[in-house]
């Protein structure tokens, strides 16, 4: 894997994940992007707790919030993630 989208990602409880994310020689050039709409609080403090966890183990992470989208997936997802994968071949 090159790395990992997490779109309008959602879970009750993500804390363990900070366990789950020390630093590791195993992820070098491993990215992340996390993606949340900004009516979508619990995506929101998901993705910026787990972006900084994964910050701290080494990945390279994006995380960008669509102004007032709830939790669904903009109108322009495809306009957003191709250029994204074409980066991280």
């Amino acid at each position: 894997a090159r790395g990992v989208i997490a779109l309008a990602p959602h879970l009750r409880d993500w804390s363990y994940m900070e366990e789950l994310l020390g630093p590791s020689p195993r992820n070098p050039g491993l990215r992340a992007y996390l993606l949340a709409g900004s009516r979508d609080e619990p995506a929101v403090r998901m993705s910026e707790d787990v972006a900084r966890w994964m910050e701290k183990a080494g990945l390279t992470v994006q995380v960008e919030v669509v102004e007032g989208a709830g939790h669904f997936y903009p109108p322009d997802l495809e306009a957003r993630i191709t250029p994204l994968l074409a980066a991280w071949r």
